[in-house]
């Protein structure tokens, strides 16, 4: 007697923000490799401000700074450095990353490339970055780093 075979049962499917169909998920990819790709170029070729554009030598290395100066004068965005240096390392902890000025710099660059997108122009860096320190605690656990937290918090934040 043979048995039957078990019913079966669909892959889980993974988990989607409500309202978040195959286009949201597209840019989501999208996002991510654009971010994989820069961060795997480095900085080569001078330096370059946390905007993309080229440096100076009278520009400062804080990242923190370079990122106040970002969103004040890209983003019409006013914050003062106790506010930005906060979110920041919040963002970083909850993501299990270490907090220095190299990842500091580098999350503010995930971030910019996150909404480089013309369908995510009008969000905000600075509510991306405090979306990653609400929404990223355990996703280093799930797998995801910081720059793939700010790409679905840009989508969330659409």
């Amino acid at each position: 007697m043979t048995s039957a075979p078990p019913p079966s049962t669909p892959a889980a499917a993974p988990a989607q923000t409500p309202g978040c169909g195959i286009g949201c998920a597209a840019v989501i990819v999208i996002i991510i490799v654009a971010i994989a790709i820069g961060s795997m170029s480095g900085n080569q070729g001078g330096s370059a401000g946390t905007d993309g554009t080229s440096g100076t030598s009278s520009q400062t290395a804080d990242p923190v700074e370079q990122a106040r100066v970002v969103l004040e004068q890209n983003y019409g965005e006013s914050y003062d450095y106790a506010a930005i240096k906060s979110a920041t390392d919040a963002a970083l902890t909850a993501t299990g990353e270490t907090v220095s000025d190299d990842t500091r710099s580098r999350a503010w660059s995930a971030i910019l490339a996150s909404i480089k997108q013309p369908e995510l122009s009008a969000v905000s860096p600075m509510g991306v970055m405090q979306c990653v320190a609400r929404e990223g605690v355990g996703s280093a656990g799930a797998g995801m780093g910081f720059a793939e937290m700010a790409a679905i918090c840009a989508v969330l934040l659409k």
